[in-house]
């Protein structure tokens, strides 16, 4: 049986090579190289072909002993490639279910990324060993990072219970299309998906909030956990049985509950969230589930007047 656990080292090693593969520099030198290649080799078979002669043969001698180097150095490159090809294709047959975890978590993380950049937050009192300012309940508050949009709308404090709720939001609209994989697969994925954000959330407890004993970011972590598994079953019974239903989750799990909540904001919510859960279950290529629309585009919907309102109510 395949194991789903990835070493650190193995982890590194993958990031490394997807950073070269994708840094521009390397792509616009190997094309360069390539289209170089090309160009002599085809010349000097032209010439070949047609019979003609230089009038300098010194140079046309030194010029072919150039294009032949090139052309065999690229072949040894492309049997190279081959070969590594070859292994992977190799890997993937032996071993499919650890091949997965390896993409899932590339993929995940790519994910988890791209919803921390929409409402990720940073306390920078920390660098400057200065107090951070807290709430009446005592929790520490800090400043969005990014564009903010989430905070500033909903009139929510950059603070990590807020953070870890609108990360959870997010997490949730994915979630939603992971389920639609394979049993297997999209146990996988979402399990790489759920990783991120734990030790994200860890991390933030030891360098952002200096709760630096692991038995008490454990315990929280417990916590998050519950209020995890809580939002994917709220936010599914609100799905199912209506906006009412769904706003009420998002009232009690996104905004604790409370009575000053401005109504309009936990209708914009709603509305984003049907519209991303549609969005996703559509999209064929899995790199696009990360790309959230906007909230504030919400807002036109919301305080548009239903033709219902003008109707008498039934008797």
């Amino acid at each position: 049986m395949a194991s789903h656990y990835v070493c650190r080292s193995c982890l590194r090693t993958l990031r490394t090579k997807r950073t070269q593969l994708t840094d521009p520099t390397t792509l616009a030198t190997w094309h360069s190289a390539t289209v170089s290649h090309r160009t002599f080799a085809s010349t000097a078979f032209r010439l070949q072909a047609q019979g003609a002669t230089p009038s300098n043969d010194a140079a046309n001698s030194h010029s072919t002993q150039s294009s032949q180097g090139d052309i065999a150095s690229m072949q040894r490159r492309l049997r190279k490639k081959s070969a590594t090809e070859s292994i992977a294709a190799r890997i993937m047959q032996a071993a499919p279910e650890t091949a997965e975890t390896y993409h899932a978590y590339g993929a995940t993380e790519h994910f988890f990324n791209a919803i921390n950049d929409i409402v990720g937050y940073d306390v920078p009192q920390v660098k400057t060993k200065e107090e951070t300012p807290k709430l009446e309940g005592g929790e520490e508050m800090g400043i969005a990072t990014g564009d903010g949009e989430w905070y500033r709308e909903l009139g929510l404090v950059p603070t990590f219970n807020n953070w870890a709720q609108l990360v959870m939001l997010h997490m949730y609209v994915l979630t939603t299309r992971l389920r639609c994989l394979p049993a297997p697969v999209a146990k996988t994925w979402s399990q790489n998906l759920t990783d991120h954000f734990f030790l994200a959330a860890e991390t933030r407890m030891d360098t952002l909030h200096g709760i630096t004993m692991r038995g008490i970011r454990s315990k929280y972590l417990k916590d998050l956990f519950l209020q995890w598994r809580g939002a994917l079953v709220s936010y599914d019974e609100g799905l199912v049985k209506g906006d009412a239903m769904l706003a009420s989750a998002i009232w009690r799990n996104l905004f604790g509950g409370r009575e000053d909540v401005d109504p309009v904001r936990l209708a914009m919510v709603t509305a984003w969230l049907r519209r991303e859960v549609r969005r996703v279950s559509a999209e064929v290529d899995m790199i696009d589930l990360a790309r959230f629309g906007n909230l504030k585009s919400e807002e036109p919907v919301v305080l548009m007047k239903s033709h219902f309102m003008d109707k008498p109510l039934p008797q």
